[in-house]
């Protein structure tokens, strides 16, 4: 009888265990951190000239009406205002948009485009490789420097003070930053860098977070985003040195902030304008 008993229960073990092997498992769940893709404000500057008609603006895929406001230096609200939008999340492909009011001109816009060397089949190069490298080489030095010499006159002028403490973690690049990355600790204070008007409260725009803009005289404007928190409300007036935000990481893999400056909508270097420190 106890043979039987053991025996049994021996099967019952290889059976439970036979069973359990061949139950399918879940596969191993793999996280992964998705960066959000940062869409650059300066992208509605690199369009075709067609889009751009007088005092109108083309909207495109990807378009919000906070990035086309902050482009073109403007209030999203008047813009929205301008062309009777009634829900600013609803703009559509191929819409044209109002970006200035009626009252100022036409407002074109002007955008560089590269003109495109037209080759002459009927014409023929003559000169060897190294003749053809010399002269291109030529070229390159009698075009003109790109690049924009600090002006301290301008500097001083200004006067304004820097955005946070901290130090630079990415400079400004045409090619990539179009701004300039100050580290610092979460909630470390975030200033005006002048007198001006916050056109621009919020994250609305991909890739900046919290973001706040504001405009100034001359018509400089500048942005101060990934913040944690932002003290100030679209259309209020600020001082230079005046608390707008706190340092945080909305949107990005530390605390920092990113600073950029545009003036009639080209990023411009902010260590041009600010003071030496």
């Amino acid at each position: 009888m106890k043979n039987k008993v053991f025996s049994f229960i021996l099967i019952s073990i290889i059976t439970f265990v036979i069973v359990g092997c061949t139950v399918p498992r879940p596969a191993p769940v793999e996280t992964r951190t998705v960066e959000m893709e940062r869409k650059p404000i300066e992208a509605y500057f690199k369009r075709n000239k067609n889009l751009v008609d007088g005092a109108f603006y083309t909207v495109r895929k990807g378009d919000t009406l906070y990035g086309i406001a902050l482009a073109f230096g403007q209030n999203w609200r008047d813009i929205a205002s301008w062309n009777s939008l009634s829900d600013p999340d609803k703009i559509k492909i191929g819409e044209k948009l109002r970006v200035v009011p009626k009252d100022t001109g036409n407002g074109a816009v002007s955008i560089p485009l590269k003109s495109a060397a037209i080759e002459n089949p009927s014409e023929k190069s003559t000169l060897s490789e190294s003749e053809l490298a010399g002269k291109e080489r030529a070229l390159d030095d009698a075009l003109p420097d790109d690049s924009i010499d600090r002006d301290e006159g301008l500097v001083t002028s200004l006067g304004w003070v820097w955005p946070t403490n901290g130090q630079i973690m990415e400079q400004f690049s045409d090619s990539n930053s179009k701004g300039i990355s100050i580290a610092g600790a979460s909630g470390e204070a975030i200033f005006a860098v002048s007198d001006g008007k916050v056109v621009y409260s919020g994250n609305g725009l991909r890739g900046y977070g919290n973001l706040v803009i504001i405009k100034h005289p001359d018509e400089f404007i500048t942005a101060y985003a990934h913040n944690k928190s932002i003290l100030v409300k679209e259309g209020e007036t600020v001082n230079k040195g005046q608390k707008i935000a706190e340092m945080g990481m909305s949107e990005t893999d530390s605390p920092k902030l990113l600073f950029e400056v545009r003036r009639g909508g080209k990023p411009l270097d902010p260590l041009l304008y600010l003071p030496n420190r």
